[in-house]
């Protein structure tokens, strides 16, 4: 008899592992117990470009998605007043083409170090965010009639609608009721008592079930908040429809009291405006966001939710026969589009640790991976706040940071984040699969960080060969004269171009 996983939840995150472990696995039994009325969160609608991989996992086609849905292209995130008041940096992706770029140069990091001395980061480096925002263009050009894609994007989606999209193209046995009840029998999950009567057995139960921890909460997870460094714990969101152009960016601006999103798709944005509860409260933030979006986008906001949580996460997501998955996990908050890219991550990593037993060894590595995972995104998360503003006691709060990070950054910031450029390897600062040193890059240098001088002394002392990231840099406008614009490749995926 086969093994079988069992995935409770009806949002995204139980969406996504109920797919990907389908396509994955021939031989472990996947059953998706899902709860129609089942509140949706719906906030996390920007993505990372590790979508592409989960694209990539189950088979499904990315422009028959496009073509379908509401979804956008997106290549980055704009970010707006988190230095000085109209201030704008790009957090963006790795866009050049990999065969453009010599072996020995494998991380990028040698072409943004190389324009950031030469030019004071004015070309984006590595990437063409900034470029392809202001034109609103995508890494895709058309040859013989056909889309090609060069370099890396990911989607902005409809977390609601991508769900119900994925389901609907991959096949899961599925039960659509309630848990009303989670036997344990020696730290392990027994069986599942269903609002029908049905009691559902199993060798893996995943808990997507949100912030309610419908299974985690009869086990003994621990939980580690972050509150001390984010105290971003509230969200008024919402929606402003119009069919205007839109740049393939996300888009976040510092406000008083936190910040406000805009996640562009064909027939709206997605937007909100994240905060912390000590300064201010709902209905404050909600009339503050109304009038933005009147005066910034020309718009109502409709469909108006209030969503209050903890920053934090689970210190174990597998615990006896459970693992926790998405918000049930833990949630840091939406700036930098995390939450999907920990949901894959999260799954992604589970299928090839799981093999049909509950080993402890297994369990302990798998732990170790995703535990680092979220500690990362809480200190890049925490950089973004360390922008020495002091104007209200919101700002003054966040900008508070210890000693441990302040001497990271200082050393980042002399040294440029790649501290062993000379190996000319994909090194990662944070030892982690999502926030690399060219993201660190962009951030640092977006807040004032880098100490220039220093880096020159840093670069002389390596003998790094910046002649071959500057012939690389020159090739770029090239590249971006070639790419078409957002618009032109959704009316290309409606007509069936491939």
């Amino acid at each position: 008899m086969n093994k079988k996983i069992v995935v409770v939840g009806s949002g995204t995150a139980g969406a996504l592992a109920a797919t990907y472990l389908k396509k994955y696995y021939n031989n472990i039994d996947i059953l998706h117990i899902r709860e129609e009325t089942e509140s949706k969160i719906g906030v996390g609608e920007s993505t990372t470009p590790l979508l592409l991989n989960y694209f990539e996992v189950t088979g499904l086609s990315v422009q028959d998605f496009l073509k379908e849905t509401n979804a956008t292209i997106k290549i980055g995130i704009r970010f707006e007043n988190w230095l000085l008041e109209n201030d704008t940096y790009w957090h963006n992706f790795k866009e050049i083409p990999s065969n453009a770029v010599p072996g020995y140069i494998d991380n990028a990091g040698l072409i943004n170090l190389t324009d950031y001395l030469d030019n004071n980061f004015k070309h984006g480096g590595s990437t063409y965010s900034k470029d392809l925002d202001l034109l609103h263009k995508v890494p895709f050009f058309l040859q013989d009639n056909k889309l090609k894609v060069q370099g890396n994007y990911a989607l902005h989606v409809d977390a609601n609608e991508f769900s119900e999209y994925i389901l609907k193209k991959v096949k899961i046995d599925t039960l659509y009721a309630t848990v009303t009840d989670v036997h344990t029998e020696d730290g392990n999950i027994k069986n599942l008592v269903l609002s029908d009567g049905t009691v559902v057995e199993g060798d893996l139960f995943i808990d997507c079930t949100g912030f309610s921890k419908a299974l985690a909460k009869e086990l003994p997870f621990e939980w580690e908040s972050f509150s001390d460094w984010l105290p971003i714990n509230s969200a008024v969101a919402g929606r402003v429809y119009t069919d205007e152009s839109k740049s393939p960016v996300t888009i976040a601006t510092a406000q008083d009291f936190g910040w406000i999103w805009h996640i562009p798709l064909k027939d709206r944005y997605g937007i909100g405006y994240a905060f912390d509860s000590e300064f201010t409260n709902f209905d404050e933030i909600e009339s503050k966001l109304k009038i933005y979006c009147k005066d910034r986008l020309e718009g109502d906001l409709v469909d108006i939710s209030h969503i209050k949580f903890e920053p934090g996460c689970v210190k174990e997501n597998w615990v006896g026969n459970c693992v926790a998955i998405g918000l049930s996990s833990g949630f840091v908050e939406p700036l930098e589009a995390t939450n999907i890219h920990t949901i894959i991550y999260q799954i992604s990593r589970l299928a090839r640790h799981f093999d049909g037993s509950n080993n402890a060894y297994t369990k302990r590595v798998y732990n170790e991976k995703i535990y680092k995972l979220q500690k990362n995104i809480k200190e890049i998360i925490k950089i973004h706040y360390l922008n020495r503003k002091d104007s209200n006691k919101f700002w003054k709060k966040v900008n508070i940071v210890d000693q441990e990070l302040i001497c990271k950054i200082e050393g980042l910031s002399k040294t440029f984040p790649n501290l062993e450029f000379v190996e000319f390897n994909n090194h990662t600062v944070s030892g982690s699969d999502v926030f690399l040193s060219d993201a660190y890059t962009s951030i640092l240098h977006g807040l004032g960080y880098f100490d220039k001088q220093s880096i020159e002394k840093f670069v002389s002392a390596h003998q790094l060969p910046l002649d071959d990231a500057r012939a690389i840099l020159a090739m770029k406008q090239q590249t971006i004269d070639k790419y078409i614009k957002q618009s032109e490749l959704l009316k290309g995926v409606r007509n069936n171009v491939k």
